[in-house]
């Protein structure tokens, strides 16, 4: 089986993580994305895009995406509130 998301608990959310791609003008680049929604509706996804080497990102996005554990998600989320709305929330991020 290869896996392409997972689904995780964290300080009040669930955290939904999965192999995704994103398109740009330089074409489709793959994506971990880490997605979550918030009270107010809003849903926000924290990925990581790989854009470097076309032939290797696709491999190092499936070495990132194995990687990601609760742990990972909790040091995300431990200083995120349910209650922000997703705007708040990636500013605090960011």
């Amino acid at each position: 089986m290869n896996p392409f998301a997972k689904l995780f608990e964290s300080n009040g959310f669930q955290v939904l993580v999965k192999k995704s791609t994103h398109d740009t003008n330089d074409g489709t680049v793959p994506k971990v994305s880490i997605i979550t929604q918030f009270k107010c509706g809003g849903e926000a996804d924290f990925g990581i895009e790989f854009e470097a080497d076309i032939d290797r990102c696709w491999d190092e996005r499936d070495k990132v995406f194995n990687a990601i554990n609760q742990n990972s998600v909790d040091s995300i989320f431990d200083n995120l509130s349910p209650d922000m709305t997703a705007d708040e929330a990636i500013e605090h991020i960011w």
